[in-house]
């Protein structure tokens, strides 16, 4: 594949990858929303931590500051289906490559691998010389609606993000194991197996995955169906 249509789906994917991880905060932020902050508000009344409402102006920035969030990682998904339909990854396409157990095997050490990413890489921004730079838009939400599920500063979106390219460069995965293990690969994945599988016989270049009889591929950022959580005023923030 040449690079021309390298960058071609990797910019088409960038959208794509928006559009999915735009989905699926709204599916989850809008009706947990609903549920907790309407349907259930009287009774949850007493379990809440803060008595401070969550007004219209702060539910508005923590919106805005997600669909930033958004848009790095369609960034990043563009720049994984770049570097896999380049051949440049650990991800494979055929399942017997590695075998049905190194597959489900994959599934459990990626989720473990992200747990500590994202444990590592929290605290890390907790740091006096980091919070503010990176952590601190994330805390604006004292008493966060489930829509501060993606509020972060760009800096951090791109941390938050930045699992997914950590696991297919350094792991060998499949896209299915992927979508169920990492957050936001499942868009730019599919992009990439796309992209790689109506490349031209050989057009892949040598020592590719492609050539290696695996056409080559990539995965995004995030949870694999959406926020990576849903922060609701009965609970703290992290």
């Amino acid at each position: 594949m040449s690079l021309s249509q390298r960058l071609t789906y990797a910019l088409l994917a960038i959208p794509g990858e928006m559009i999915d991880r735009g989905f699926w905060y709204l599916v989850i932020a809008g009706p947990a929303w609903v549920i907790l902050h309407l349907l259930l508000a009287r009774w949850l009344a007493r379990r809440r931590i803060s008595d401070k409402p969550n007004t219209f102006r702060q539910m508005s920035w923590e919106f805005l500051y997600s669909l930033r969030s958004v848009f790095v990682y369609g960034l990043v998904g563009g720049f994984m289906v770049f570097v896999i339909a380049s051949g440049w990854t650990q991800m494979y396409f055929r399942i017997e490559r590695f075998g049905w157990t190194w597959f489900f095997l994959s599934i459990g050490v990626t989720v473990l691998i992200h747990d500590t990413y994202f444990y590592w890489t929290h605290r890390l921004m907790h740091h006096p010389r980091l919070f503010r730079v990176m952590h601190h838009t994330h805390h604006l939400s004292t008493n966060p609606s489930p829509w501060a599920a993606y509020s972060f500063s760009t800096s951090e979106a791109f941390v938050q993000a930045g699992i997914a390219p950590l696991v297919i460069f350094t792991l060998p995965i499949h896209p299915l194991g992927s979508r169920f293990s990492c957050s936001g690969k499942s868009r730019s994945t599919s992009s990439a197996t796309a992209a790689t599988s109506s490349s031209p016989a050989g057009s892949s270049a040598p020592g590719s995955a492609a050539s290696s009889t695996r056409p080559p591929t990539t995965p995004s950022t995030t949870n694999p169906t959406g926020p990576t959580s849903v922060s609701t005023s009965t609970t703290g923030t992290a």
